[in-house]
């Protein structure tokens, strides 16, 4: 499997704060069959201003992490990109080193938890004027989707498609987090489902237990989440979507 979001670099923004910690995390991750982790560390997020982080040190912190893999002999791969913050300069990131995926095509983007700007319908349509697809993280833990779900209908419709957390599908989040999740699930709106790991403690990788839900439910379908998209996303491919369905599990 491949884990696609998550921050597992140390010490960049909320999540791993050294190396060991990103270690462990990573140990767990191969535990679950995890092969590949996709790194979005936080980008441009109004949050980490004080921290002053600059892409270099970004890009410092992911080579220290692979050398230092490498010297400890853990057999998974990291790749890096990034969760970009929404700000009205989007378009200005398609050259960015790290913030792209697949050669530039694709552009993980993240929103404040209670508000999606009006102002994204004009970045969006700048992005795929410049054959860049935006991935919308989460949707299901903003409070206008989980609200009204015709606002994920209309981000669809738009050009985005969607990467769902782990921990969303398994309820830790809520159930109302939950039950937004599993509408996307339910309507074949989702592309991707990732970790959104920050840590060893709390919110570690939980791969395996989602899956084995969503394999209830899609069967071995279930398999193009975590491995068929993700290897395309990383060779800018086109994404697959898995198929409208009309029921799902029982929320337990």
């Amino acid at each position: 499997m491949i884990d696609f979001h998550n921050h597992i670099i140390p010490g960049v923004d909320d999540g791993a704060n050294d190396l060991l910690e990103t270690k462990e995390m990573l140990l767990h991750a191969i535990s679950q069959g995890i092969t590949d982790v996709i790194a979005t560390p936080h980008l441009q997020n109004p949050r980490f201003d004080d921290k002053q982080i600059t892409d270099n040190d970004i890009l410092t912190s992911y080579h220290e992490l692979v050398d230092y893999i490498d010297s400890q002999k853990i057999a998974i791969k990291i790749h890096l990109s990034a969760e970009v913050f929404f700000l009205p300069n989007l378009i200005k990131l398609t050259n960015h080193p790290f913030a792209t995926l697949g050669n530039g095509r694709y552009l993980l983007i993240e929103f404040h938890h209670a508000i999606i700007p009006l102002s994204f319908k004009t970045e969006v349509i700048k992005l795929l004027d410049a054959g860049v697809i935006p991935i919308i993280a989460h949707p299901e833990r903003y409070i206008q989707i989980q609200d009204d779900f015709n606002n994920a209908i209309r981000l669809h419709k738009l050009g985005s498609i969607f990467q769902i957390d782990t921990g969303s599908i398994l309820g830790h989040y809520g159930t109302k987090v939950q039950k937004t999740a599993i509408k996307f699930l339910s309507a074949g709106l989702v592309n991707f489902v990732g970790s959104d790991a920050h840590n060893s403690r709390n919110r570690n990788f939980c791969l395996e237990p989602a899956m084995k839900k969503c394999e209830q439910y899609f069967g071995h379908d279930a398999e193009i989440l975590v491995n068929d998209n993700p290897l395309r996303l990383l060779a800018g491919k086109d994404i697959i979507s898995l198929k409208k369905k009309k029921s799902w599990f029982s929320i337990k």
